[in-house]
C-alpha cells in the first residue's frame, strides 16, 4: 500500500482564515490534500448548511497516499434559483447582525420590477430591514428563463451570523430563489474560493 505525506507552504493568515471559515458550521472535517492544494466539503450536523472551499497552494512537496484514505466527494446538489447578486459584504454583515438583535430568522429576497432593483430583508415577524441598494448591490443577473419577479427565502440567523462573520472579501455572490436554499460565495486569498449552501426554513401554509 502506498503512503503519502504532503508538505505545503501556506501564509499563516490565510490558514487561520481557512480554519475560521470551516469553524462557522462544523467542529471537524476531512481535509482533501492534493497537488492542486486544499479542498474540503462538509455539512453541519443538522444538515442545514454545506460548505465547499477550494484553496490552491503555490509551493508543495508531494509523496503518495493510500487510496483507502481518500474520501469520496459529496454528491453535487442542484437548486432552482432565480437570481445571482453581487453584493457589498460589509452591508450584508451589518443587516444580518442587526436582524439577530430582533429575531431568530431572516427573510432574504430580491425583487425586480419595471427596471428597478430592490433587495428585501425582513425578520419572520415582518419587521423590514431596508438596504440602500446603491451601497448593497454591485450587480445582478437572472439565472434561468422564467425567473420569478420576486424571490425570497427564510433563513436561520444562527447560521447566517456565524457565516457572515467569517467573510474575508469585500464582495459576496448570493444566489437566491423562492423557498429554496441560497448559495453564498466569496474569494479566499488570491485564488481560493469559499461556497456555502444554506437550507431555508419553509413556513407552514
Amino acid at each position: 500500500m502506498r503512503c503519502m505525506s504532503i508538505k505545503m507552504l501556506c501564509e499563516p493568515a490565510l490558514a487561520r482564515q481557512f480554519f475560521n471559515i470551516m469553524g462557522s458550521i462544523v467542529d471537524e472535517f476531512r481535509l482533501h490534500i492534493s497537488k492542486d492544494g486544499w479542498k474540503v466539503a462538509a455539512v453541519d450536523p443538522a444538515n442545514v448548511a454545506l460548505i465547499n472551499i477550494d484553496l490552491p497552494m503555490f509551493s508543495r512537496t508531494i509523496l503518495l497516499l493510500p487510496e483507502s484514505d481518500i474520501r469520496r466527494s459529496l454528491k453535487k446538489l442542484t437548486f432552482y434559483l432565480d437570481y445571482k447578486l453581487q453584493i457589498n459584504a460589509l452591508e450584508f454583515q451589518r443587516i444580518v447582525l442587526k436582524a439577530a438583535k430582533v429575531g431568530e430568522y431572516l427573510r432574504l429576497g430580491f425583487k425586480h420590477e419595471e427596471g428597478s432593483v430592490i433587495f428585501t430583508a425582513s425578520t419572520v415577524d415582518g419587521n423590514d430591514l431596508p438596504w440602500d441598494a446603491t451601497k448593497l448591490i454591485f450587480g445582478w443577473q437572472s439565472l434561468r428563463d422564467g425567473s420569478r419577479i420576486s424571490s425570497s427565502s427564510l433563513f436561520s440567523l444562527d447560521y447566517l451570523c456565524d457565516i457572515a462573520e467569517k467573510i474575508t472579501s469585500e464582495t459576496v455572490w448570493l444566489h437566491i430563489g423562492h423557498d429554496n436554499p441560497c448559495i453564498l460565495s466569496f474569494v479566499l486569498g488570491r485564488t481560493g474560493a469559499v461556497e456555502y449552501k444554506i437550507a431555508p426554513r419553509v413556513e407552514d401554509e
